[in-house]
């Protein structure tokens, strides 16, 4: 169209050459005060000039836009919107106006008139929209099309233009905002985000609208980032922000120094440390930490080592590494910053524990208590968990549940806050769990089998996973946490992601199910959210674009059911949300401890004007429950813990071998066999004094490759006859280590790592330890002693907390009928809980020390044979009798017995020959089981008898041995309650031939019951 003079100054709008001056009048005679749009002046005006406009787009005369329509002519003149939305009621308007009602965008605003102002600038809008597209369904509307309407409204800077107020831009948002809700997707809201002005030139602009003169630094940076499979891009993304000012800096203004506007032109020349000095520069005036000085000096150097690796290297002729590029810092140089400025403020180094304070146990069971008790009293009286738009068929608001639950199934289970936010719902899977009936059904939801139909390679991906077991019939249970935070990346970030919980949590399986019908009644999936779609308000970090592209959609479990800025109410809630949430929570625990007349803060920081809390001593990190902060880890499978925990059942470790098992351990462990084992252990440590690096690898088992690397080094090996050989394995070090044998909690460079004690000689959980097929029997056995100590403490803990419970009820009683709380009671309030918290920590402990046995055996399990040597230096082939068929392969199993005997007479006669696992308490504890069965029976019992110590000792492994070898651990039961005799049985005189000692008859009445 060749255009002609736009004679009015009208924008938004294109004339041809035929177009007379008199029509372009007539056309901007629309335009007048806002005040003045209803008169008979301005609606004749309107009318004449809205006829002209038709005409001639009609005749394809002129080409307008939206901006049209906003355009504001002078100071005050603006279009006749009123007088255009009342010529036009479009069947496109009628549907967005129901959108509209539906999600409630005018709930916020407070007054009638400013309601109806609101729903006026909505139509105007719509119609705008109509007019210009001619679409008369919401259905028809493309992503493109809504771009091409609100692009003439945007600035070159993407921000809204000056003539645009913020009632026009709040109708256009609620327009994407129904668009977004019709299409279960955040694209529309996308078009009309606003960049805050306080982050312009910052990180996002750089990557998302670099200057041509970084345009190559930027794309290098994305194409490293995609080489390294980054899911969390935002360190990265800071530091190469400040590379970007450095560059600018020192090459832009130095006209000497052309600008090096590709890395390839900047890492092909040394540079002389300048970046780390700049940075240096900044740190000393205050104006960079040391901690982010660390992070941006170390995440450039590694962009630059791979930038040279992959552009700068090649091999020559001689097959050596020849490169042309030269790095930020050496190696060596880096070690030494990292050193230099890490000790300056505790700069990069990270803890191998949250630095932040974790909640006394009492405390979170007080949470606990906060969060459900009275029906969820608590969350229910807090106004921002409720949405308007979601009532019930009384019109009253629904309570919103999902940040409730989400910090309930934290306190039952040990995940991390995000991992139980990505939670799927299985909606989309094949199998549904109905955790009324306690089986597995065909999943009958809406959007059953989506993953199926979509030929996706996980068909059920909902956290309630359906398990089948080779070997057993029924579908197993098991809880899939679909995110990881460090193994997701081996399978890149995929469907494949996660793990599984094989534990049938029956209160985190009530929260989970509870959760999911309020969802499917309340706020229903209409299709899965694509990651990509949600707002960096719900999870940190900008993942890679290659990661970005491979996490999977999902059915979120935890779906916010509230509006969310540039999101929707199917995704998750924000990091506000929740962070609001929980100050509040942490608010309410202080108040009612101060009630109870605890004196704490727990509250660190409010706001100065409303008093509301806004930093919290402790953070949702450190919530955890007894025992489950060691559940978490990887060993002992978790339903065999959690047995132990909530059940208190009797578990034995057994260890099965396909071509031969021993009924008892004395079968295997004797004295010729102990011989054999010494024998056995002390050729393994003359052969691990000669071996390889990659040897020791293969052939032994331990918990670090430090303790490799220190059994192989020279002054280790200097002294390789002086090496201690622990109950369990060997210590290169003899034993002096123990002060950093534990576990990293800052790393300052190879060597120079510090690291935890280990208390108590405790080898197992020991970094320097080294073991393998020697020690197999003795770990046993180990393991074995941690389960019946960890039953123990367990019921200790159970008491301990029925005590702290018992106390507050009374002091609850006291403080309901006005009555003093005395300081006596508080006292024991608050020793009680101290001693459930000891138990607590013990318990876990155990557990960690489980664990560690546990995987030290698994580990053996899976070694080769090792060479081994006798003292001469020739190889014999000789091995313990537990061994006795090398090549029989064995498993390791937990079976839950009724009782604890087994295990017990397992640990003390092994300790008859492992002397580290003598326990007396262990030797009264199966010593008063065999009395009161001896004494059920109609016999006196051992600690009646006139007996030596070592007789009493004979007697007792005698009798023992002969009780698990002839009696089932059912039956021991019964004869233990009384409920049966050895005469019932038929083995009572084989049982007197089998004791080395005559045991009489008791003249005393049978029902005697000794004390437990």
């Amino acid at each position: 169209m060749t255009e002609a003079d736009n004679t009015q100054k009208l924008k938004g709008i294109k004339f041809n050459t035929l177009v007379t001056e008199l029509k372009q009048a007539e056309i901007s005679a629309m335009f007048s005060m806002p005040r003045t749009h209803n008169n008979e002046q301005a609606f004749l005006a309107y009318k004449t000039g809205i006829n002209t406009l038709n005409s001639l787009i009609q005749n394809s005369d002129i080409e307008i836009d939206s901006f049209f329509f906003y355009q504001k002519i002078g100071n005050y003149n603006r279009f006749n919107a009123e007088q255009f939305a009342r010529g036009h009621s479009s069947q496109l308007y009628k549907e967005f106006s129901i959108a509209s009602d539906k999600l409630k965008l005018d709930a916020t605003i407070k007054t009638e008139d400013s309601k109806i102002n609101a729903r006026k600038k909505f139509q105007q809008s719509v119609e705008f929209f109509y007019y210009l597209t001619n679409v008369n369904t919401m259905s028809d509307i493309s992503i493109d099309m809504f771009k091409q309407f609100i692009l003439p409204l945007r600035t070159e800077e993407d921000r809204w233009h000056k003539d645009t107020d913020s009632h026009t831009q709040k109708a256009l948002r609620g327009m994407a905002r129904c668009l977004d809700n019709h299409f279960n997707c955040t694209d529309f809201v996308k078009c009309v985000e606003v960049q805050r002005s306080d982050t312009k030139a910052k990180t996002k602009d750089l990557f998302a609208k670099p200057d041509k003169h970084l345009k190559k630094w930027v794309d290098s940076w994305l194409e490293f980032l995609d080489a390294k499979n980054a899911f969390s891009t935002k360190e990265f993304r800071d530091a190469a922000t400040k590379m970007r000012d450095f560059l600018e800096v020192t090459y832009a203004s130095d006209c000497k120094s052309p600008f090096p506007d590709e890395p390839l032109l900047y890492f092909s020349k040394y540079r002389n440390e300048e970046f780390y000095e700049w940075l240096n520069d900044l740190n000393k005036n205050d104006k960079l930490s040391s901690k982010v000085l660390i992070r941006t000096i170390s995440a450039m150097n590694l962009y630059g080592n791979w930038f040279i690796d992959t552009y700068m290297s090649d091999t020559d002729e001689e097959g050596e590494l020849a490169t042309l590029g030269y790095p930020l810092l050496s190696n060596h140089r880096i070690s030494q910053v990292v050193e230099l400025h890490g000790s300056a403020d505790n700069g990069e180094i990270k803890l191998s524990e949250s630095s932040k304070p974790c909640p006394p146990l009492w405390m979170v069971l007080k949470l606990k208590e906060i969060l459900t008790e009275n029906d969820y009293e608590w969350p229910k009286s807090i106004t921002s968990q409720y949405n308007d738009s979601i009532t019930d068929k009384n019109g009253d608001p629904v309570w919103i549940p999902v940040i409730t639950y989400l910090y309930l199934v934290m306190l039952e289970i040990p995940l991390r806050k995000i991992q139980v936010l990505r939670l799927d719902s299985g909606e989309g899977d094949v199998w549904k769990y109905d955790a009324k009936s306690d089986c597995w059904v065909k999943n009958d939801h809406q959007l059953a089998n989506y993953w199926k139909n979509t030929g996706a390679k996980v068909h059920n991906r909902g956290v309630f996973r359906r398990k089948m077991i080779n070997g057993v019939l029924s579908p197993q249970f098991a809880l899939y946490i679909n995110s990881n935070k460090t193994a997701d990346k081996s399978v890149g970030f995929s469907e494949k992601s996660g793990y599984e919980i094989p534990w049938k949590n029956d209160t985190v399986i009530k929260y989970l199910d509870e959760l999911m019908t309020w969802q499917q009644k309340y706020n229903p999936a209409t299709a899965p959210v694509s990651y990509k779609d949600i707002p960096n308000s719900i999870f940190e970090g900008e993942p890679s674009k290659k990661v970005l592209e491979s996490i999977p959609d999902r059915f979120y479990l935890f779906r916010s059911a509230k509006d969310i800025k540039n999101g929707n109410r199917q995704m998750p809630p924000t990091i506000r949300m929740l962070h609001e949430f929980w100050v509040k929570l942490m608010d309410e625990l202080e108040r009612r401890l101060h009630d109870e007349g605890v004196d704490c803060q727990i509250i660190i920081s409010r706001n100065k004007n409303t008093n509301a809390p806004q930093q919290a001593l402790y953070t949702p990190h450190g919530l955890r429950l007894a025992g489950l902060t060691s559940l978490a880890q990887q060993g002992v499978p978790i339903e065999v813990l959690s047995k132990v925990v909530a059940g208190h059942k009797n578990i034995l470790m057994t260890i099965y071998y396909q071509k031969f098992h021993p009924s008892h351990i004395s079968e295997v462990l004797n004295d010729a066999s102990r011989d054999l084992e010494l024998q056995y252990q002390k050729s393994f440590q003359r052969w691990l004094k000669e071996a390889t690096w990659d040897q020791v690898a293969k052939y032994a088992a331990f918990n670090s490759e430090d303790a490799i690397d220190g059994a192989l080094s020279d002054a280790s090996r200097c002294t390789a006859s002086l090496w201690g050989s622990t109950n369990l394995g060997l210590c290169p070090y003899n034993g002096t280590r123990c002060k950093d044998g534990g576990a990293c909690v800052r790393k300052n460079g190879k060597g120079n790592n510090i690291y935890l004690p280990i208390e108590d000689k405790n080898c197992v959980m020991c970094r320097h330890l080294i073991t393998g097929l020697p020690w197999l029997t003795e770990l046993w056995v180990h393991g074995n002693a941690l389960l019946i100590k960890s039953e123990k403490v367990s019921r200790e803990l159970d008491e301990c907390l029925q005590e702290v419970q018992i106390l507050k009820v009374k002091r609850k009683n006291l403080m309901r009928d006005n009555q003093e709380v005395s300081p006596q009671l508080v006292t024991k309030i608050k020793k009680s809980q101290t001693l459930h918290e000891k138990k607590s920590v013990e318990l876990d402990n155990v557990f960690s020390e489980l664990h560690a046995t546990h995987n030290l055996i698994e580990n053996v399990k899976k070694l080769p044979k090792a060479p081994l040597f006798d003292e001469n230096g020739n190889q014999s082939n000789n091995l313990p009798a537990l061994l006795m068929d090398y090549d029989s392969e064995f498993e390791v199993d937990y079976i839950e017995t009724p009782n604890n005997f087994q295990s017990l007479d397992f640990v003390i006669q092994a300790s008859r020959f492992y002397k580290h696992e003598k326990n007396e308490a262990f030797e009264r504890e199966r010593e008063m089981f065999m009395d009161t069965i001896l004494l059920r029976s109609g016999y006196e019992p051992l600690m009646l008898m006139n007996l030596t110590p070592e007789e009493r000792q004979q007697s007792a492994d005698a009798l023992a041995k002969f009780l698990v070898t002839k009696v089932d651990a059912e039956t021991l039961q019964l004869l233990k309650d009384g409920r049966t005799q050895l005469s019932e049985l038929g083995i009572e005189q084989e049982m007197l031939e089998a004791l080395p000692v005559n045991i009489p008859k008791n003249l005393m009445p049978q029902p005697v019951v000794l004390p437990r």
